[in-house]
């Protein structure tokens, strides 16, 4: 299995500092790691900026 984290990052909220944004939002997908909110039973993740669009997924795959 892998687990395959994708984020686009071509909206308003990546426009001042992309790398923040985008380690800000792997970050809070790490806590939902750590806290044993995403499995193999749940094998989707949406991603979402400091706004709360949805700007990716982490999925696992085979």
């Amino acid at each position: 299995m892998k687990l395959k984290i994708e984020i686009k990052m071509d909206n308003a909220a990546f426009d001042e500092d992309q790398g923040f944004e985008a380690a800000r939002i792997l970050r809070e997908f790490i806590e939902t790691l750590a806290g044993g909110g995403y499995c193999a039973g749940y094998p989707r993740e949406n991603l979402r900026d400091v706004n709360g669009n949805i700007v990716g997924q982490a999925k696992v795959t085979r």
